[in-house]
């Protein structure tokens, strides 16, 4: 969609509309067409051209990224990637790439580009990891690269394929992640030692469990957005990505928690190649925070996670399918899906594994889990309003933290910010 604005500058914007349903909270979070798993129109790059679908993208610029509309919090989730213009292989140098019908004006082609430049990048990103960087440029995202199959973590390329992926691949990515509460406790574990003063919001909200949205309505091109905070790269995680010679801190901090036991697989047209990154970085706040400088606090909005990211370069093209049917469908080994050694209470335990599912069953998940923080806001908001005797005009959105839905102008009516950004 050419006419949403991007998530950028700290911000984040997610379609809303206004419902006379929930009177006291006003504005709900909506879906736009198309109706399922994409690549959300807000969080992609204004260099990315997207299919009408949501689901192939490309750029004619250096790398550029694009995220998801569905992120993996805990589970065990599955999605693949195929490669539809990238390093040819002999057998494809003398090919046509297949043409693609982009929702944007004036998308690139290879022809326009030059051709034999086209790159990609593949795997997850943190709502942190900026879009006009490749998948795996910063501890925020794990990305596996088209020449010679390198991982990529911290813009650190290592050995993993051996071999280049090149156009027609498909490239399945499984990530786990153990169960939210196995995560807030072990993020508990390692701040309530310690004085916790910097994090009280944080440690109120994991020992909760409640997801807090600070938002409000805004106007963009006629159209209703919530305007919110984004999470913001952390000064600690600086020292991770660019290690210096001095000897390590003998506490690190809170931001490179790790989330023992988790892991990404990747699989190659369908088989098992390997296991690039395991105990990935924990992301629940505080390991994840906003610009506490403009407001932002650190909470737990319900959609902080990892996300299903892709980046391309000079006309490289991939297409994404979230499941539930497969190009390839992935040939896990029973004995590898089934176990993970060591994760039980004990040390040598092991622990089974949840069924492995399409990131597809995510969509309807969150539409869901949404829709009840918005019900638990609207109840929330009734009893503070009612408490505090401030009628309708007056009330905060409630559990959600939420900034009121509107600026109070006088009678009670509610005005919605106009924004306008620059354009790219």
């Amino acid at each position: 969609n050419p006419h949403s604005p991007k998530n950028r500058r700290g911000f984040r914007y997610i379609p809303c509309t206004a419902s006379p349903l929930l009177p006291l909270i006003s504005y709900l979070q909506t879906e736009v067409p198309p109706f399922q798993p994409r690549f959300a129109f807000e969080d992609t790059s204004a260099q990315v051209h997207l299919t009408r679908s949501g689901t192939t993208l490309t750029t004619a610029k250096g790398f550029r990224m694009a995220r998801a509309n569905v992120c993996a919090r805990e589970g065990n989730w599955y999605y693949e990637c195929k490669i539809i213009r990238g390093i040819n292989s002999p057998a494809l140098t003398a090919a046509t790439p297949p043409p693609l019908t982009f929702a944007s004006q004036n998308p690139p082609t290879t022809a326009s580009i030059g051709g034999g430049d086209a790159h990609v990048r593949l795997g997850f990103a943190r709502r942190e990891a900026p879009l006009d960087a490749p998948v795996g440029f910063d501890p925020y995202s794990y990305g596996l690269r088209d020449v010679n199959g390198e991982k990529v973590h911290c813009s650190r390329p290592s050995t993993f394929l051996s071999q280049s992926l090149v156009t027609g691949d498909v490239i399945g990515f499984q990530i786990y992640l153990p169960p939210l509460a196995q995560q807030r406790a072990d993020l508990l574990s390692a701040l309530l030692p310690s004085s916790t003063t910097a994090h009280a919001a944080a440690v109120s909200v994991l020992q909760s469990g409640d997801a807090i949205r600070d938002r409000i309505p805004i106007r963009y091109k006629n159209q209703l957005y919530f305007e919110q905070f984004e999470y913001q790269p952390a000064k600690e995680l600086e020292e991770y990505m660019n290690p210096s010679t001095s000897s390590a801190p003998r506490n690190p901090p809170i931001a490179m928690q790790q989330l023992k036991g988790s892991f990404i697989r990747v699989y190659k047209n369908g088989k098992l190649v390997g296991t690039p990154w395991t105990d990935l970085l924990a992301f629940l706040p505080p390991c994840s925070k906003p610009n506490s400088a403009v407001g932002g606090r650190e909470l737990d909005d319900g959609f902080v996670g990892y996300y299903p990211a892709v980046s391309v370069y000079r006309g490289g093209a991939v297409e994404v399918n979230f499941g539930p049917e497969w190009w390839y469908s992935p040939d896990v080994p029973q004995d590898v899906d089934t176990e993970m050694k060591g994760t039980g209470e004990n040390e040598g335990d092991s622990a089974r594994l949840p069924p492995m599912r399409p990131f597809s069953d995510r969509y309807n998940e969150q539409i869901a889990e949404d829709i009840v923080y918005d019900l638990i806001d609207e109840v929330d908001c009734f009893f503070t309003t009612d408490l505090m005797g401030l009628g309708l005009a007056g009330a905060a959105q409630g559990t959600s933290g939420a900034k009121k839905g509107g600026r109070k102008t006088g009678g009670g009516k509610k005005e919605i910010k106009e924004m306008e950004l620059e354009e790219e």
